[in-house]
């Protein structure tokens, strides 16, 4: 692709470690520099699909736009490798969709094709960890899972082999935010720590209960309470395995590899905007904290994958730097919605982990909630605008504030038609408008 919709465009790539393999290549004479990233898209053609299908809005509606008339819009779609985060279940009747076993894996025990597709479901990981040392882990996992039902060594030490997969690139991480659970899952016994996850999660919130279950009545029997102990374990381990390590990763492709390109392009451009969805708006705001240039206007986080307190200075959030620093001269965006429940489920998940009953999961009070779901939380009077707090239709005015988060609800446009996860829905035409409209005020 040279150009989306008239404005042109080009990569900018990145290996796990956060060393750029693919320099962007940007015109002469560009006043705005929209830098975009995607999340747990596992593929280049994935993250360029959704690339394709955001910015095309977004050249519709600036067409003729007088807001626009004196830009020269540019994209830079960064590129990251990025294991698909599909949440698993061994007992479902979806078991086949999710971890690529049998058509029918019923029942508490751990029968032959429930251990089919539990190896699968950790081969995938090698998508995430591709070493020869970490191979070996892989296969030493695999091997464990005929053991984990009668044994507590076996459970002890698959807990302890994935931890090593996560300590494998630890010396390439910048410091971690303990706010999501990850200290919880690297720290404690491990015997205990499968018990934990192989129980009920608590309460969820109705919401969230609702998109998941089809039912607000939900109660205790949590996620997941038709899987055997056992199983519900496992698959949790795994999904905490792949999203944390896509956090990581997120963080430090952020700040080792896009902050010091942000740095290099203020060179060459007026503004800079950063657009991020999922993990990749991890990505956008570690390289905002961690960049130099005072270029940086607008900051869209599209169902951000991390926690709603990130930005708050009472709960010591790990992007709070990012206001307090004037990281982003220019209003910040994040759309939110309990349509999304990829995130809700892997908040779910963590809650269990620490056994936190006091809230309802995956809710604005929840301590482990995320930002995609419930918008920034814990914030001080007059950091998150009060003017606009939805998502509105393409065309209709925003009045957005340099400095000040907007949380835009975005239920009725962010949305599966039908039902179903809306997580990866943030191509539309309004979303795209939004963009368009923080750019322009800036």
């Amino acid at each position: 692709m040279q150009d989306i919709g008239g404005i042109p465009y080009t990569t900018a790539k990145f290996d796990r470690h956060g060393k750029l393999v693919g320099k962007p290549t940007v015109p002469q004479n560009v006043t705005d520099v929209l830098v975009v990233s995607h999340g747990w898209n596992n593929d280049e053609k994935a993250a360029e699909l959704l690339y394709k299908r955001l910015f095309t809005n977004f050249a519709r509606l600036i067409k003729g736009d007088p807001e626009f008339a004196q830009r020269r819009p540019a994209i830079v779609g960064v590129i990251w490798p990025a294991k698909k985060f599909q949440p698993l279940s061994f007992d479902s009747e979806n078991a086949s969709k999710s971890a690529g076993g049998a058509a029918s894996i019923g029942g508490s025990k751990l029968t032959a094709a429930k251990k089919t597709a539990m190896r699968k479901a950790i081969g995938d990981l090698s998508v995430l960890f591709d070493g020869k040392s970490e191979a070996k882990n892989l296969d030493r996992l695999k091997l464990l899972i005929d053991d984990v039902e009668k044994s507590a060594a076996a459970r002890s030490e698959f807990v302890e082999s994935l931890r090593k997969l996560m300590k494998s690139t630890a010396a390439t991480t910048p410091p971690k935010d303990d706010d999501e659970g990850e200290a919880l899952f690297e720290g404690g016994t491990r015997e205990v720590l499968f018990s934990n996850l192989g129980r009920p999660s608590g309460d969820i919130d109705s919401k969230l209960a609702t998109k998941l279950h089809g039912t607000a009545r939900v109660g205790t029997a949590g996620l997941g309470d038709g899987m055997s102990s056992i199983s519900r374990s496992i698959s949790s381990l795994l999904n905490l395995t792949t999203y944390f390590e896509m956090k990581k990763r997120a963080g430090t492709i952020g700040a080792k590899g896009l902050a010091p390109l942000l740095d290099s392009l203020a060179k060459k451009a007026v503004r800079i905007h950063l657009v991020g969805h999922s993990f990749g708006a991890r990505l956008v705001t570690a390289a905002a904290m961690a960049s130099s240039t005072d270029c940086i206007r607008s900051l869209s986080l599209l169902q951000a994958a991390f926690s709603h307190n990130a930005f708050s200075a009472k709960q010591r959030g790990f992007f709070r730097d990012v206001l307090a620093r004037n990281r982003v001269n220019g209003p910040i965006l994040v759309t939110h919605t309990q349509n999304d429940t990829a995130v809700g489920l892997h908040y779910a998940i963590a809650s269990r982990l620490s056994q936190d009953s006091t809230s309802k999961v995956g809710g604005p009070g929840d301590k482990f909630g995320g930002l995609g779901a419930n918008g920034a939380q814990q914030m001080a009077s007059g950091e998150v605008s009060g003017k606009v707090t939805r998502l509105l239709a393409a065309s209709k005015p925003f009045s957005l504030q340099a400095r000040q988060i907007h949380n835009l609800e975005a239920s009725d446009f962010i949305v599966v038609p039908g039902g179903g996860d809306a997580h990866g829905q943030v191509h539309g035409a309004e979303v795209a408008w939004a963009i368009s409209r923080a750019i322009a005020s800036s």
